[in-house]
């Protein structure tokens, strides 16, 4: 199970966990910073989250996640977060659904999240010069 003390990850990656029989989401101590925080805020859970996904790319992010759930497999989703600042950072998540195995009914989607460095981040005085 993840944990906040994920010794195994650099400060490149961050590691999250749903748990949809708590409706919980457990976070790397460096998981908020890929959505703009100094520090991981008291609470955090998936409503939180796609406050932060850009609008554009919202329902294509519920879709990645949806299949997954739909088919039990992995998912794998580039797309934009806007920072409070208003600049748009774009990230890379990837994880896994686990289901219980006599049921088939999904325990938790874990992953993994970190920037997308080959995309740009665009803030708001670069978005003004188009």
């Amino acid at each position: 199970m993840l944990t906040h003390k994920d010794s195994l990850l650099d400060d490149s990656k961050a590691s999250w966990q749903i748990d949809f029989s708590k409706n919980q989401v457990i976070r790397s101590s460096n998981h908020d910073a890929f959505f703009g925080y100094s520090e991981n805020e008291s609470e955090w859970n998936v409503e939180i989250f796609f406050r932060h996904i850009h609008p554009e790319d919202s329902e294509k992010f519920s879709q990645s996640i949806k299949k997954a759930m739909d088919s039990s497999k992995s998912f794998e989703h580039v797309f934009r977060v806007v920072w409070n600042d208003h600049s748009i950072h774009h990230l890379r998540s990837w994880g896994v659904l686990e289901c219980d195995p006599q049921t088939g009914k999904p325990l938790r989607l874990i992953g993994f999240t970190e920037f997308a460095p080959s995309l740009p981040v665009i803030s708001d005085e670069s978005r003004n010069l188009f």
